[in-house]
């Protein structure tokens, strides 16, 4: 009697733990756009804030990280950078570079999308505001048509790893059984 209630238990903390790696690889196909989203916002407030405020890029840095929760990588990428820029006078390409770098972990976006932003990060604080202007521009065209892609990818693949998650997990249950 206690090793058939032994076996259910396992297969059902086999079926959970499989289900559970499905819908973690599934999430990170839901957030992708959703972030990508958030990113374009910040980069739209930078761009209003360079254009039209002028205001400097550490003062523009913590109060776009302002907007954005806690956890989050955007919140991460412009509070480091601006914390970067009025501590150590790193100048801001390297500042968005390196903080760009540790703001990954917080991210699901592709490393296809951390390369565009590393792009763009050479043109910050290093041309006048007008060029800074049109890097932003193509910067956030380049990052729309990433959103697209992405909500593609979370549309066709999102699905597919909750479900072969839960059919792993079947699969080595019934084996085992």
């Amino acid at each position: 009697m206690a090793w058939i209630l032994l076996k259910w238990v396992g297969a059902g903390a086999l079926l959970l733990g499989s289900a559970g790696f499905g819908f973690d690889f599934a999430k990170k196909y839901r957030k992708r756009p959703l972030e990508l989203r958030e990113m374009m916002t910040a980069l739209r407030m930078l761009r209003a804030d360079i254009a039209y405020h002028r205001l400097p890029l550490p003062e523009s840095f913590l109060k776009i990280a302002k907007h954005f929760p806690e956890p989050s990588g955007t919140h991460q990428l412009f509070a480091k950078t601006a914390d970067m820029l009025t501590t150590s006078g790193t100048q801001a390409e390297n500042a968005f570079a390196e903080a760009l770098g540790k703001a990954g972990e917080f991210w699901s976006l592709s490393a296809e999308d951390i390369s565009a932003l590393r792009q763009f990060s050479h043109t910050i604080g290093n041309t006048n505001a007008e060029l800074q202007e049109s890097a932003i521009n193509a910067i956030l065209a380049e990052l729309s048509d990433r959103e697209k892609e992405a909500v593609t990818d979370r549309d066709r693949f999102e699905k597919v790893y909750r479900t072969t998650g839960v059919l792993i997990g079947v699969l080595v249950v019934v084996m085992l059984w």
